[in-house]
């Protein structure tokens, strides 16, 4: 009998959840992350950073599906869950291979707000007591940022939170950098190369990825994150 560590049992049901809520199968997706995080759950000061890393991703996961399919308890469960956990992740930044932070528990909170039409007071009432639920940016990565989302941003289409973080970040003179990852198919469309040049004349940084071929299987092999550093370290002020 095969038996798993439990990160990885946790990150197997994530990514059908994952694929369940895309095909919006909603309800299925929400029972699966109930069934899995009910014999995951507890202890977490005993809890290895790993551990709490994917049963986070998990919660997030079923928070996504439970929002899209307009399920405002399963929502609010999995949120309160997934903050639970976070107060024992030491740093607020994702794990190497599962993105789950205390930020991105507030991010979920916040998009969950717009989702069920709050949008106007997401904001503000996403953490109670915080007149806004995310620590002020000294820079923004975006990172791994799709064909979508660039030329979104670039025409200042604010339909999503993201984007609309992004859009704001301009007005705030807070130091962006943009690390594309898309198929050269892709990057030949004129409005690609437009958009880049908007986002440059912005003062975005941009990163240098190597365009993969399409239906290639990506290039997440050779994606290099640490490049979102190399460029935003130089433009920032030492910390006083």
């Amino acid at each position: 009998m095969l038996v798993l560590p439990t990160p990885q049992i946790a990150a197997i049901p994530a990514g059908r959840v994952r694929l369940l809520a895309r095909e919006k199968h909603t309800a299925q997706a929400v029972t699966l992350v109930r069934h899995t995080a009910d014999q995951l759950t507890g202890a977490y000061d005993q809890r290895s950073p790993r551990y709490l890393a994917a049963l986070g991703l998990l919660l997030l996961r079923g928070v996504t599906a439970a929002s899209s399919g307009g399920d405002r308890s399963a929502t609010k469960d999995f949120l309160t869950e997934a903050k639970d956990v976070a107060r024992y992740v030491d740093l607020d930044r994702p794990d190497a291979w599962a993105n789950f932070s205390p930020t991105n528990v507030a991010l979920h909170t916040v998009s969950a707000a717009v989702t069920f039409g709050d949008a106007g007071v997401a904001l503000e009432t996403a953490t109670p007591g915080d007149p806004r639920p995310l620590p002020p940016a000294d820079a923004i990565a975006v990172a791994r940022a799709t064909f979508n989302t660039i030329n979104k941003w670039a025409a200042g289409i604010s339909d999503t939170l993201a984007v609309g973080i992004l859009c704001e970040a301009y007005g705030f003179g807070i130091p962006t950098a943009v690390l594309p990852y898309l198929n050269s198919a892709q990057a030949a469309h004129p409005a690609y190369r437009q958009s880049l040049d908007r986002l440059r004349e912005m003062g975005v940084l941009i990163g240098s990825y190597e365009l993969h071929k399409p239906k290639a299987g990506g290039g997440a092999d050779r994606f290099r994150w640490e490049e979102a550093l190399e460029l935003l370290v130089p433009r920032l002020s030492p910390r006083t």
